[in-house]
């Protein structure tokens, strides 16, 4: 997929509608980034997810909590914040799960997963992210197991983070932080740029059974970026 770097708070990478008019239709055109077979599986997904919830109650149920470092400012009304969103309830809608949700549980035999999803306003590499991400409520208080970041350029460098690298970036991010934590040992997590899951599905063309092709690639993503 092919993404525009933008410069910081350019007007052209905000919805120009207030919050509570914003509609995931009006990022629908991610979609038209996808080959055609594959769009022909998630368009409809995508416009029932635009007729079932709107980023402002994406907002009311996290709670704010999915900007890194903070919601300042236009940042809730940026593109790709939304763009990402999108297609993130479609890759959970393809595993049955419910849109809205505060949680997002991933679970099979080979993997349980929990997920949240944060939009990393102009950050553009994992060591800023990492040391906003150990700072927020969510690190500190829930036992997320993979953080997938969207961001304004579209990408980072790396697009995925395994726990051994994680490590070596920031060594005491994955330490005890409360005494629950101290109880069930150190904090083990992965981090990954949606847009690694983004073009490892899009490679998935005229295959049979996309479907299952297509979460099939999601699980493979979340189990790399866990390692």
């Amino acid at each position: 997929m092919n993404f525009t770097l933008f410069r910081k708070y350019d007007p052209e990478i905000y919805i120009d509608k207030n919050i509570e008019d914003i509609t995931f239709n009006d990022v629908l055109y991610i979609v038209d980034e996808f080959p055609n077979d594959l769009q022909i599986i998630i368009r409809p997904i995508a416009i029932g997810i635009n007729a079932n919830i709107k980023p402002k109650e994406i907002l009311n149920i996290q709670k704010q909590d999915i900007f890194i470092p903070d919601n300042s400012g236009q940042v809730e009304k940026a593109r790709k914040l939304w763009e990402g969103w999108l297609l993130f309830l479609i890759y959970m809608q393809l595993h049955d799960i419910e849109i809205k949700n505060e949680n997002y549980d991933i679970s099979t035999g080979v993997i349980e997963a929990k997920l949240k999803m944060l939009y990393a306003d102009g950050e553009s590499d994992f060591s800023s992210i990492l040391h906003h991400l150990k700072c927020t409520e969510t690190f500190k208080s829930r036992r997320i197991t993979h953080y997938i970041f969207t961001n304004q350029s579209g990408k980072l460098q790396p697009n995925i983070l395994t726990q051994k690298q994680i490590s070596n970036i920031i060594p005491d991010i994955t330490t005890p932080n409360t005494i629950m934590d101290d109880k069930a040992g150190k904090k083990k997590f992965g981090c990954f740029h949606l847009e690694e899951l983004n073009q490892r599905v899009s490679k998935q063309t005229l295959k049979d059974d996309l479907n299952s092709v297509i979460k099939e690639e999601i699980i493979k993503v979340l189990e790399n970026a866990f390692n």
